[in-house]
């Protein structure tokens, strides 16, 4: 009898265990490289957002090295943003993180960023390494234009025709490059 418990008692649980994803917590220990010698890199706050929310911030040291504990069990994949001290409102995504395999991952970020270009030399979107969303964002006066879409009508600063993302400000940040897939600054 003892037996036929222990046996009903152990294949549902066996099987609970055997369906259940386990996920440990991954590290990211980062680093920021300044290629213009500039001080953007010491002492600035990086973001992690997942489904567009952040769900994580964290400071540089005086370095510009960073550490982020994250447990991947809810998400699909995780986003890294820098914030330029200098204009607090924009955000440079530096990298999506999607394979959570490795428990410790360790990175590198150029800022500004350098841009990878395909064989015709269009700036490739660092997140879905496309050309064809990919705008060049314009400092300056704001400029906006109507746009009609299903009926309603929309202001938007994109200019599709001309491939330009108006930024709406004389202040020039860090940011050249707007991917309007993927709804990120680079």
């Amino acid at each position: 009898m003892r037996l036929l418990i222990y046996i009903l008692t152990s294949i549902p649980i066996t099987l609970l265990v055997a369906f259940t994803t386990l996920t440990n917590p991954i590290s990211i220990q980062g680093h920021l490289v300044s290629n213009d010698n500039s001080e953007r890199i010491s002492k600035v706050k990086i973001l992690v957002k997942t489904d567009n929310k952040i769900v994580k911030t964290t400071m540089t040291n005086s370095y510009g090295y960073f550490r982020l504990k994250l447990n991947p069990e809810k998400s699909n994949s995780f986003d890294l943003y820098y914030v330029d001290p200098d204009f607090t409102r924009d955000t440079l995504f530096l990298k999506s993180y999607t394979n959570f395999e490795i428990s410790i991952l360790t990175d590198s970020f150029s800022i500004p960023t350098q841009y990878i270009k395909d064989e015709v030399g269009n700036i490739k979107c660092p997140k879905c390494q496309r050309t064809d969303n990919v705008f060049h964002i314009v400092y300056g006066e704001g400029i906006i234009k109507r746009a009609i879409v299903n009926s309603d009508t929309m202001w938007t600063n994109i200019f599709e025709e001309e491939k330009i993302y108006y930024a709406s400000t004389c202040i020039k940040g860090l940011l050249n490059y707007y991917c309007t897939r993927d709804k990120i600054k680079f």
